[in-house]
């Protein structure tokens, strides 16, 4: 199952959980959301379609808005072919660490874990963090 289908699923299982909470008010009792629409809210706000798809660097920096960014006064995000962080700390040599960076969704993880945020169009939804 790819991203889009894992949406698709989420919102008919929304749909069922609400048509089941509609009927019961019907009956004349107030039933709240069940753990289905809990759990299909959740891949709603967090998984978008794209995700699944090839990451490149091109898209990234669409994404970003730029093609390095710098965070925490000493790292960089570099966006090589494959995301890349740099350190400069002062008295300590430059190191690199290459990231397994391989879909949009693992570059959006990654920059939501460095608090670096991406354009509105691509990034990880408010209410995930």
């Amino acid at each position: 199952m790819n991203a889009k289908e894992l949406r698709q699923a989420a919102e008919l299982l929304k749909q069922s959980d609400e048509n089941r909470r509609r009927q019961f008010k019907r009956m004349g009792t107030e039933v709240v959301q069940g753990v289905e629409g809990l759990v299909a809210d959740h891949i709603i706000a967090t998984v978008r379609e794209d995700d699944d798809e090839t990451y490149t660097a091109d898209w990234g920096r669409e994404a970003m808005g730029r093609s390095e960014l710098v965070f925490n006064r000493h790292f960089t995000l570099a966006l090589y072919p494959t995301p890349t962080i740099e350190t400069d700390v002062p008295g300590q040599s430059i190191g690199f660490l290459d990231t397994t960076v391989k879909t949009r969704g693992d570059f959006r993880t990654l920059c939501r874990l460095l608090g670096v945020k991406l354009r509105d169009s691509t990034s990880i939804p408010k209410d995930t963090k």
